[in-house]
């Protein structure tokens, strides 16, 4: 299951299974502080650090992805066949994986995030 449930009976949603460690540090950072407790505010935080690393792997991952063919171009090269066709595989390829992330997250944090990126 890709989420961990607050608790029965809760209305606070569920936290994302790849964020539930940085949530509870979050978490307990604020009760060590003594500050108050906003679970809302700290999932938003979640959302925004997770969105974030998961928009700059995707951003990495499309930059070594090109990085041969900018050599290629770059260096006078001969041309890549269905180059169009192999960038927009990739970039849907990568955009899925970023989606399949945020969504789990905040919606209005990773619908700012994709926004960011397209």
């Amino acid at each position: 299951q890709d989420k961990v449930a607050a608790g029965a009976g809760t209305q606070t949603p569920a936290v994302p299974a790849d964020g539930l460690e940085a949530y509870c540090r979050s978490v307990w950072q604020t009760i060590r502080d003594e500050q108050d407790l906003n679970l809302p505010s700290q999932q938003e935080m979640l959302a925004r650090f997770r969105c974030g690393e998961v928009a700059e792997a995707a951003v990495g991952h499309l930059r070594n992805a090109t990085a041969p063919v900018s050599r290629n171009l770059a260096n006078g090269g001969e041309p890549i066949a269905r180059l169009g066709a192999r960038l927009d595989t990739l970039l849907n390829t990568t955009w899925l994986k970023f989606e399949r992330v945020a969504r789990l997250y905040d919606p209005h944090v990773a619908e700012e995030k994709q926004s960011e990126l397209a």
